[in-house]
C-alpha cells in the first residue's frame, strides 16, 4: 500500500492505523513523489490524504491516473471533513472512494479490502508487473539492443507460466511472442501455433470491442478491458474477460484473460 500526504504527521498516523489492521507492506510519500514511488512499489491500493487541501489531492490523483503503472490502481481519497464539493472533485480526478477522516478506522480498512478484491486477470497483471520490475529497470535503456530484447521476451514468457488465467504477450505490432500453459489448455492450440499470430487472431471480440481495431488504444492509453472470446482449435470460441496492459516491459504488452463460460 502507498500512502500519499503532505504532512509527515498525517502519513505516520495513517501508516500506523493500517498496520494495526494487518497491512504489512506500507510506504508513505509526499504528493510530488507519488508517481515515482508507485513505479518502484507497484501498490495494490493508494491512499491520498489531506487536511484541507482538496485541490492538491485532486492534482496528485490526476497525476496517478495518467501514469501507466497506476492508471487502474484503486485509489482511496481521505478528506478532513464531509463535503460534497470535495467528494465530487476527488471522484472527477479519479478517486474510486472518498473516506472522511472522522469515520471509524475500520471504514477506511473495509474500503481498502473491497477495492483490493479485483478480478483475477487484473490481479495477475499487477503481480506480473511487480515480478518484472527489476527486468524493466535493467533493460529500459536497451530498446535497440536485439539481444536485450530477446532476453526480455524470454524472461516475460517464463514469468507468464505462473498464472492460472490465460496470459498472452505481444510486440507493438500485435504479434504474439509468448503464451502460458493455461492459454494452450483453454484454446487447444500449441504454443508454436500461437506465437507468430497476431493477438487478435487468438482473442476475438466476443461482445466487446475488436482488439484488431482498438490495438492502438492499448498502446496509447495503456490498457483495454472488456468482454472477449478465445478462439479454439475446433473452430469454436470461449467467452472470456480481458485486461490488456501496454509496456509491461519495453515494447512488450500483455493480455490477461479469464474465461467466463
Amino acid at each position: 500500500m502507498l500512502i500519499v500526504a503532505e504532512r509527515d504527521e498525517l502519513r505516520s498516523a495513517l501508516a500506523q492505523t493500517v498496520r494495526l489492521y494487518g497491512v504489512r507492506n506500507v510506504q508513505t510519500v509526499a504528493g510530488a513523489q507519488a508517481c515515482a514511488a508507485a513505479a518502484r512499489m507497484i501498490p495494490d491500493v493508494i491512499i491520498v490524504a489531506s487536511d484541507q487541501q482538496t485541490e492538491k489531492s485532486a492534482g496528485v490523483i490526476r497525476d496517478l491516473r495518467t501514469d501507466l503503472v497506476t492508471r487502474h490502481t484503486p485509489i482511496v481519497a481521505r478528506v478532513a471533513e464531509p463535503s460534497q464539493t470535495a467528494t465530487d472533485a476527488l471522484r472527477v480526478a479519479g478517486a474510486d472512494r472518498v473516506v472522511v477522516a472522522t469515520s471509524e478506522a475500520s471504514t477506511l480498512i473495509n474500503t481498502i479490502i473491497r477495492l483490493s478484491d479485483v478480478p483475477a486477470p487484473c490481479r495477475s497483471l499487477r503481480e506480473l508487473r511487480r515480478s518484472l520490475t527489476v527486468i524493466r529497470q535493467r533493460t529500459i535503456d536497451q530498446r535497440t539492443d536485439m539481444s536485450a530484447a530477446r532476453v526480455r521476451t524470454a524472461q516475460l514468457a517464463s514469468a507468464l507460466q505462473q498464472f492460472k488465467v490465460c496470459m498472452l504477450a505481444a510486440e507493438s505490432t500485435g504479434l504474439c511472442v509468448a503464451a502460458n500453459a493455461t492459454t494452450t489448455a483453454v484454446t487447444g492450440l500449441s504454443r508454436e501455433e500461437i506465437v507468430g499470430k497476431r493477438l487478435w487472431d487468438v482473442v476475438l471480440p466476443g461482445t466487446g470491442r475488436d482488439l484488431r481495431t482498438n490495438w492502438s488504444t492499448v498502446l496509447v492509453v495503456g490498457a483495454l478491458n472488456g468482454p472477449c472470446a478465445l478462439r479454439r482449435r475446433d473452430g469454436g470460441s470461449v467467452a472470456a474477460e480481458m485486461y490488456a496492459a501496454a509496456c509491461i516491459l519495453p515494447d512488450l504488452h500483455v493480455a490477461a484473460i479469464q474465461t467466463t463460460s
